[in-house]
Parts: structure tokens; C-alpha cells; sequence
């Protein structure tokens, strides 16, 4: 019987460790230093050297990871990730704003053309998480092409004419106008600096005027592959600097091939 009594006191003195573990809730700090985790209403606590690299005990930092996620190709800050953390919660109008990264009148705007959906609560006007974050999706996952060329490090107005050739088929930003999801930057940037000139590539007046010709003679000579040439995705003709020194070899070595105006001007 005292053997029996003695388990059911070493039990009871380890039954309120038990729940805490089960609840998934700590009971009292370790340690002095140790540091409460930053989710809301979670009473965990993480060590102090763990807290110099994340503010969120280890269940907390999964449910973070999965935040973060929630908008991709977009890096939430911490505060953003604080208001998300709640499912059911809504937003107020200046809240909503500030998290899609818009003016609070260009909200009211939308909401006042059903373009956003909004609620009415306790004479407030609010947005639920979930339409807030597919308004977010929408708003920072297509930029618009001046935005797009500055992400890419790439000039706007060669952007531009991209587009209006057809040569990139743009996206469609959340106000109506062209854009670039976020999704397809690296394509679009690799397509464009294919088509750039290269610095050392003439185009085809600046390759007639080296010649001294008119740019019709230089076209037929492309025409019959005597010159060499790239073509870029808006059509535009580039020659490499190189051809020059192909086309001296090709007049001293084969002259009737070249035409005598070039061959002429090669020759000096």
C-alpha cells in the first residue's frame, strides 16, 4: 500500500507537466532569460539564443512558414504576418490599405464599385483575411510594366515596345493595365536580353554608313548570306562588328562576290 501511494504521489507530481506538454502550452519560464514566444495567444516560451534568430517557438515558426506563403513571390514583414495570424479576422479600411499598399480613398473607391467586397459592422466598414489576401495576390503578384522594368533592371521604354510589338505577351495588373506577373520576371528579363544589341553589334544604317552604301545594298546582301546577321524579337537586324573583317577576307579572296561599291570601300 505505501509503494501504491508513493506512485500516485510521483503521478499527481508529474500530471500538471503532462498536460502542459499535451496542451502544447509551457506552464512557467525555465530560465530567466528565456524569451515568450510573439504569436498571439500563445503562451510558449523559446531560450534566449534561439530568440536572437526567430521570434516564434517551433510549432509557431511552421504556422509562420505557411503564412508567408500565402502571397507568393512576395516577402511578408513581421507585422503583416502578426495580422494574419488570425483567420476569422477582418480589417478595417486603413488597415486594408496599408496591406495592400494602396490609398485609403482608392480603397473606398473599389469597395464603392463592388470591385472589392467589404462588410459593414458596428458602423465600420471591414474586408474579411481571406479577400484581402486574394486583393493581395492580385496586387503584387502583377506589376505594371514601369515597376516590372525596374525589378528587372531592364529600360522601360524597350519594355514597352516589347509589348506593343507582341513580342511579350503581358499579364493584366489588378487595375486593368498591362503588367508582369511576378511568376515570369526571370523569363522576360532572360527574353529581352537576348533581343538587346550587343555593344559591339551595328544595326543596319550604322553598318551601311561604316560602308558608305545605302542600307538597300546591305539588305540584299543579307538577303544572299554574304553578311551575317541576328535578328531580335522585334524584328530588328543586328550585324556583329566581326562581319567587317569577313566581308575584307571575302573581297580579297573571292571579289566577284562582293558587290564593287563595298568592295571599293573595303579596300581602303
Amino acid at each position: 500500500m505505501k509503494d501504491t501511494q508513493e506512485e500516485r504521489v510521483h503521478d499527481n507530481d508529474q500530471l500538471p507537466l503532462l498536460r502542459a506538454h499535451l496542451t502544447g502550452r509551457a506552464t512557467e519560464k525555465k530560465n530567466p532569460s528565456d524569451v515568450e514566444c510573439a504569436a498571439p495567444d500563445c503562451q510558449r516560451v523559446i531560450s534566449y539564443e534561439a530568440a536572437q534568430r526567430t521570434r516564434f517557438c517551433g510549432p509557431c515558426q511552421m504556422r509562420a512558414r505557411e503564412l508567408r506563403n500565402l502571397v507568393p513571390g512576395y516577402d511578408l514583414s513581421d507585422e503583416e504576418i502578426d495580422l494574419l495570424w488570425d483567420e476569422d479576422r477582418s480589417f478595417k479600411v486603413s488597415e486594408a490599405a496599408a496591406f495592400l499598399g494602396v490609398k485609403q480613398r482608392s480603397l473606398y473607391s473599389l469597395i464603392a464599385r463592388d470591385a472589392v467586397q467589404a462588410s459593414t459592422h458596428d458602423e465600420a466598414i471591414t474586408i474579411a483575411r481571406d479577400d484581402l489576401l486574394e486583393y493581395a495576390r492580385s496586387i503584387r503578384g502583377v506589376l505594371g510594366l514601369k515597376d516590372a522594368a525596374a525589378e528587372m533592371n531592364v529600360d522601360y521604354g524597350y519594355l514597352r515596345e516589347l509589348v506593343r510589338r507582341g513580342a511579350i505577351n503581358p499579364d493584366q495588373t489588378f487595375w486593368g493595365h498591362y503588367g508582369i506577373s511576378r511568376t515570369r520576371l526571370d523569363k522576360v528579363k532572360a527574353l529581352i536580353e537576348r533581343a538587346l544589341p550587343r555593344p559591339d553589334d551595328y544595326n543596319l544604317v550604322s553598318f551601311s554608313n561604316a560602308l558608305g552604301v545605302h542600307h538597300s545594298v546591305i539588305q540584299r546582301m543579307i538577303k544572299s548570306g554574304l553578311v551575317r546577321f541576328r535578328k531580335g524579337v522585334t524584328g530588328r537586324i543586328s550585324i556583329p562588328k566581326s562581319e567587317l573583317r569577313r566581308l575584307r577576307v571575302k573581297a580579297k579572296n573571292q571579289p566577284e562576290s562582293v558587290p564593287r561599291n563595298v568592295r571599293s570601300r573595303l579596300a581602303q
